[in-house]
């Protein structure tokens, strides 16, 4: 598992030196035939690829992956279902400092970030166990 968690931290650090989306300069694509198909395709790809590491790396437990998922929330500026994914990865991975680094985005702009933000704090802090934090933070 060491090197699952591995290659998800590479491809998802690797992900972020792309170029921002979803709406990768659509504005300046216009006048390129095709340009914004191409571009809505790799903004498309590129936020699922995301996601789906972060649910893997908080899923394997390896709190390696607390800090990039750490400074990820407090540096990138993510699609909505990639941001609202962190804090329950990190919420998993109990890692001691992520707590404090939580404790600060507690209003985040986003509605779904910051409700798992909650979540995630409130297993971390002991107000709730596991169970009732996957409950909570279920898709559908």
């Amino acid at each position: 598992l060491a090197a699952a968690v591995d290659d998800l931290l590479a491809l998802f650090t690797a992900s972020q030196a792309e170029l921002p989306y979803p709406d990768i300069a659509v504005g300046d694509a216009e006048d390129q035939p095709g340009a914004v198909e191409a571009v809505d395709e790799i903004a498309v790809k590129r936020w699922r690829v995301r996601r789906a590491c972060v649910t893997a790396l908080g899923r394997l437990g390896d709190q390696r992956a607390a800090p990039p998922l750490e400074h990820a929330l407090c540096h990138i500026d993510d699609f909505f279902p990639v941001t609202s994914q962190i804090p329950i990865a990190l919420g998993r991975l109990g890692a001691p400092s992520s707590s404090a680094m939580l404790r600060r985005f507690v209003d985040h702009a986003e509605v779904n970030t910051r409700r798992n933000i909650r979540h995630a704090l409130d297993l971390l802090e002991g107000r709730i166990d596991r169970d009732t934090f996957e409950r909570r933070v279920a898709v559908g």
